[in-house]
């Protein structure tokens, strides 16, 4: 994670833009980050979307639509990469299956056999993610 602490003395000069900086150049790495495992484990898998993007949501992980398209919480960029593998391949894995049956979670286990471990960081990591990104935003305020 490369944060352009050159513009320390002119851009960078309070902490309201400290914040936005900081925000701008996670956004921009998490995206770089995600969007290349996402080819990767379409690659991996079989299983590709029509289109990927990202957004900043409080209470889910990613999400899948019945046209094909997934949506990423940029947040996966401070879980470990398991998590953030797990992540991927369950929405993935929702372009074949659009429910939680049995042969969806086949499926993930297929791909991602410890899904059951990193299910259990993502329930953990929520609240503390939330947390930093609150204050961040009260920082900026």
């Amino acid at each position: 994670f490369h944060f352009p602490m050159f513009q320390a003395n002119e851009t960078l000069s309070d902490d309201s833009k400290k914040c936005e900086a900081f925000v701008t150049c996670f956004n921009r790495e998490s995206e770089r980050y995600l969007s290349s495992e996402v080819k990767r484990l379409a690659a991996q898998t079989h299983l590709h979307p029509r289109r990927f993007g990202f957004r900043n949501q409080s209470t889910r992980w990613g999400s899948c639509s019945s046209q094909g398209a997934l949506s990423l919480n940029r947040k996966l960029y401070c879980l470990s990469p398991s998590a953030i593998e797990y992540v991927i391949i369950h929405e993935l894995c929702h372009l074949q299956h659009l429910n939680h049956s049995q042969n969806f979670w086949d499926l993930v286990e297929k791909h991602c056999p410890i899904y059951k471990t990193s299910e259990k960081e993502l329930k953990h990591s929520h609240l503390k993610i939330d947390y930093f990104f609150g204050l961040l935003s009260k920082s900026s305020d």
